[in-house]
């Protein structure tokens, strides 16, 4: 499972696995131990949790939901400091500016703090493979030898192509200028009779 599978819906509480489109919408499964399907018409609002992003004051203004729940793995792993029931207010918004210290004040509220709390809980116990961060690319430099490596096996493999066929090369060459000849013959001609 991965994110961009995985929605919330407004007006209803947890997590749904998206399942498949239907004619008049979407059919989901609830993220937990029922596993109950529900059918969404299109009027219904479904966020995957990919597109989801908190309100930044930086520069860049947003700041993707994935990558706050995979800083909340690395930093406390299955152990929150914070509960989305029991904690206080400001326990729970002073948890978030460990995991992101450039929220946005003024539009991030204690309430979509808490909804994320539960979110992470659901995924922890449902789909535990998810919160783990995808292997990051190959550094600068092992991409520049790998960078390296496939222009020479291009030249090796042009390399052999012409040492296997030089025979059928120059039998080629051979017979294009004959036929070229000959058609500049068979044009003379014709123009030459149309003279007479």
């Amino acid at each position: 499972m991965e994110f961009r599978e995985i929605a919330c819906v407004t007006g209803k509480p947890g997590l749904y696995r998206v399942l498949k489109p239907m004619r008049n919408g979407i059919l989901v499964e609830s993220l937990d131990a029922q596993k109950k399907k529900l059918p969404l018409g299109p009027s219904a609002k479904v966020a995957i949790l990919q597109e989801i992003t908190f309100y930044t004051d930086d520069a860049e203004g947003a700041y993707p939901l994935v990558e706050v729940l995979y800083t909340m793995k690395e930093k406390y792993g299955e152990q929150l400091p914070v509960h989305h029931k029991t904690s206080s207010d400001e326990e729970v918004m002073a948890f978030f500016a460990e995991v992101l210290p450039q929220y946005s004040r003024e539009r991030v509220f204690t309430s979509d703090v808490r909804k994320l709390l539960k979110w992470y809980e659901i995924l922890l116990k449902e789909a535990p493979a998810v919160l783990e961060r995808p292997q990051e690319e190959k550094p600068a430099e092992e991409q520049a030898e790998a960078a390296e490596e496939k222009p020479k096996r291009k030249r090796s493999t042009k390399k052999k192509a012409t040492e296997e066929a030089p025979v059928e090369e120059a039998a080629a060459e051979e017979a294009q200028p004959k036929k070229k000849t000959a058609r500049k013959r068979t044009t003379k001609k014709k123009s030459e009779g149309s003279e007479e």
